[in-house]
């Protein structure tokens, strides 16, 4: 279960989003215990990056819908169920040495069990970046996913993934879940 969309949005689209998500400050992407609701650890060697929240909607409404019709095509062709889209949007951008160097799967704690599909979508340019190569685990082989300015990557959110440190330049990437529909 792993679609590569080439091409899901464009390149007017990609720099509304990125406009969008850089009028919100970014913070550091650490890694937080939900239950506590504290950051865990400030331990670098795990992630590395700067991110934001953005709710659903509003001025990117458009974008939105856009992945939940994607979602919801391959939810009926994975066999997966209801879903819904329901977590803010994760803008994520990766600077030299930024990375996501632990092999972790997306729904793999309490809060995060229902998650079923994740996707990832490249803002930047893949010349305006060194590194930040995105892998994904699937039937124990090891998938390079090379993303161009505009591609998205749809995947099971059980499948365990990284991205490799950035040597130069930002890659800059909005993530979210689709979750089972529980109700």
């Amino acid at each position: 279960m792993l679609w590569l969309a080439k091409s899901f949005l464009s390149i007017e689209e990609c720099d509304k989003l990125d406009e969008f998500f850089s009028r919100k400050e970014l913070i550091s992407g650490g890694i937080y215990d939900e239950y506590e609701g504290k950051r865990a650890t400030e331990n670098n060697d795990l992630r590395h990056c700067l991110t934001s929240y953005h709710s659903l909607g509003g001025e990117i409404a458009w974008f939105c819908d856009k992945v939940e019709r994607m979602n919801l095509k391959l939810a009926k062709l994975w066999r997966l169920g209801p879903v819904k889209t329901i977590e803010e949007l994760k803008y994520i951008v990766y600077r030299p040495g930024h990375h996501f160097q632990t092999w972790h799967a997306d729904n793999t704690d309490p809060p995060t069990k229902n998650r079923i599909i994740t996707f990832s979508g490249m803002l930047s340019s893949k010349n305006s970046f060194t590194g930040g190569e995105l892998l994904i685990k699937k039937n124990n082989e090891i998938n390079s996913i090379e993303l161009k300015k505009g591609d998205f990557v749809f995947f099971h959110s059980g499948y365990v993934h990284k991205v490799d440190a950035v040597k130069s330049g930002e890659r800059k990437v909005v993530v979210n879940w689709t979750t089972k529909d529980c109700e």
